[in-house]
């Protein structure tokens, strides 16, 4: 019978079965989710409840089955070859899709899993075969000395829950740890897919990774199947170009502004706009009696702003028609989902 794996907290261990009997001490309760998730698996729970993320509409609950959930984890186990045993950290909300999937991955590879609360740079002084955070974690823990060791002390992370920007990426080239983008959802249970994005085995396309399968259909939007979707298709709003093995991810299409009928994919607008002016820009839109739809770029940076104020008919043709925000937002602070996503409309709402 295989060792039962650890769950670790404030440098205390337990196993799975003695974490779950424990009473939380004052100052813990923020591991009371964990603590009950844990439970219900080890009792065999067979359906679980997650709520989507919100990133494109209204979050809603949706039921998972405890196969789906071990297809997706025995898939990222077996992808990146991560041992039994392995020393990992949960960092993320575990009430999310991504967190929650740490916790399986955890259960079922017996891993010696070290727990935190959410926070935006997580720290702890141990090695790590593996871990998952989305972009704001990352980009705060590159911001320190400190932060910057920790990360080097990791083997393998995964980075999901948003896109990683030019910015972010630029920076994931100074580590030594083998990072990956993940490409999934919350009715996918986790990533279907993974990309390397970092160091000399850095890949252009996302690797499909379990028995996923995939289809484009005829206006470009990704379908998937498999296990992890109860072997039906399910269609998404990602328009993707198919490789061999994979896919190229080209935007959302309800990420998309539709100003004076032309089309614009906002997240590859945002990459093209945050390597152009070297520093992080989001775009969303605003109604428009003329255009329909008008976009609206959002930055911290009022240097920008005067650039593009000042410079506006020049600028506009480095970019195709409509792609150049002529209106600007001044970002104080920029907003996110639950799970880590941009949260454009509410960021717009919060600094305008």
């Amino acid at each position: 019978m295989a060792v039962e794996g650890t769950i670790i907290i404030n440098t205390e261990s337990y196993t799975f079965s003695e974490f779950t009997t424990i009473t939380l001490p004052k100052g813990l309760d923020w591991a009371s989710n964990t603590q009950a998730f844990i439970k219900d698996w080890l009792k065999g729970k067979l359906s679980f409840t997650l709520q989507t993320s919100g990133s494109t509409g209204k979050p809603k609950n949706i039921d998972i089955l405890r196969a789906q959930m071990i297809a997706s984890a025995e898939a990222t186990i077996q992808h990146l070859n991560i041992p039994t045993g392995a020393s990992a950290l949960l960092c993320m909300n575990p009430d999310m899709v991504g967190g929650r999937m740490m916790l399986v991955r955890a259960l079922i590879g017996n891993w010696q899993l070290h727990i935190l609360p959410a926070s935006s740079s997580p720290i702890i002084p141990n090695a790590l075969d593996f871990t998952a955070m989305v972009p704001l974690q990352v980009l705060e823990l590159m911001k320190s000395a400190e932060g910057v060791s920790f990360l080097n002390r990791i083997d393998q992370l995964i980075i999901g829950g948003a896109k990683v920007d030019e910015d972010l990426l630029d920076k994931l080239q100074l580590l030594k740890t083998k990072v990956y983008q993940t490409f999934g959802m919350t009715e996918t249970v986790s990533h279907i897919a993974l990309k390397r994005i970092n160091g000399d085995n850095r890949v252009n396309s996302y690797q499909l990774i379990g028995d996923n399968q995939i289809k484009v259909d005829e206006h470009g939007r990704l379908k998937v199947k498999g296990t992890v979707t109860k072997n039906q298709w399910i269609e998404t709003n990602d328009l993707v170009e198919s490789t061999e093995n994979g896919f190229h991810w080209l935007g959302r299409l309800d990420l998309v502004v539709n100003s004076g009928g032309v089309k614009i994919s906002v997240e590859p607008l945002e990459k093209e706009l945050s390597k152009y002016f070297n520093t992080s820009v989001w775009v969303w839109k605003v109604p428009n009696e003329k255009l329909g739809e008008q976009l609206v770029g959002l930055t911290e940076s009022q240097e920008l702003i005067d650039k593009v104020n000042n410079s506006y008919h020049t600028l506009k043709d480095e970019f195709k028609k409509y792609h150049l925000p002529k209106r600007w937002v001044l970002v104080r602070k920029w907003c996110f989902t639950a799970s880590g996503k941009p949260d454009r409309q509410e960021t717009l709402l919060a600094n305008s």
